[in-house]
């Protein structure tokens, strides 16, 4: 159910859910306005001679009656912020805004925090097309959409079932996973299932292949797990993509 308010109050919740975001994200810890859901990504990889084994909560994500309030993603060192993500909805569109931390010199005590970018244009670009049916509880496999969408607007051949590029081309992309930026695209595909939600997809790069599956628990997405093969060298690495609610 949607909640209004009016005149001052309406000013005041404002003031203090910015208010408590900001020590929210200081602390990593506090939650001063009411959070309905909270969860937490957990990151894990297979050590190789590219990516030594990694275990850690790499971004935590607040949501209120359904919706993303904000996001906070975390390097692999753990304790280190990369960048926190606030959702202020108005109507049926929405505005992103990334604020960046900054430290106190020697130490890991954030000193503030920099509005670094807003952007208001995500929510009439996407969903669309092939994705536009999906709505699994949370929207956690938005994220991994906005790659196949952001691939489908450069325009490639569909031949059997797959997208094919003509001399391939360089997304710069999936570099977290060990794909070098500059590595050429050749094609890829990808199923949603008869409950409209992304179930795999593939990626074939020249000298690279990344697959990812995705698993559910009822509606909401629980596991995505990333299969990297080098063509050249043979290596597979393995990722894993976990989504727990911790509330």
């Amino acid at each position: 159910m949607e909640r209004r308010y009016s005149g001052k109050l309406n000013k005041d919740i404002l003031y203090m859910r910015f208010t408590c975001l900001y020590i929210f994200i200081g602390l990593s810890q506090i939650a001063c306005f009411q959070q309905e859901v909270r969860i937490i990504k957990k990151c894990s990889s297979s050590g190789n001679e590219s990516f030594v084994d990694k275990n850690y909560i790499c971004q935590k994500l607040f949501y209120e009656e359904q919706k993303l309030i904000w996001k906070v993603n975390y390097s692999y060192n753990e304790w280190q912020i990369y960048d926190s993500i606030y959702y202020e909805y108005k109507d049926s569109n929405y505005c992103v805004k990334t604020f960046q931390p900054t430290y106190k010199e020697g130490n890991k005590v954030v000193a503030g925090y920099q509005l670094s970018n807003v952007d208001c244009d995500q929510g009439k670009t996407f969903p669309s097309g092939y994705f536009s049916q999906i709505n699994d509880q949370y929207l956690l496999s938005r994220p991994y959409l906005r790659d196949l969408n952001f691939l489908l607007q450069l325009s490639p051949i569909i031949s059997d079932n797959e997208f094919k590029f003509k001399n391939g081309i360089s997304p710069s992309l999936f570099s977290q996973y060990g794909i070098p930026y500059n590595e050429l695209l050749d094609s890829f595909s990808f199923v949603v299932n008869q409950d409209d939600l992304i179930e795999s997809d593939n990626f074939y790069f020249i000298n690279y292949t990344l697959k990812r599956k995705y698993r559910y628990e009822n509606s909401r997405l629980q596991d995505v797990i990333i299969i990297v093969e080098n063509k050249r060298t043979n290596v597979v690495s393995e990722f894993k993509e976990h989504f727990e609610i911790v509330n």
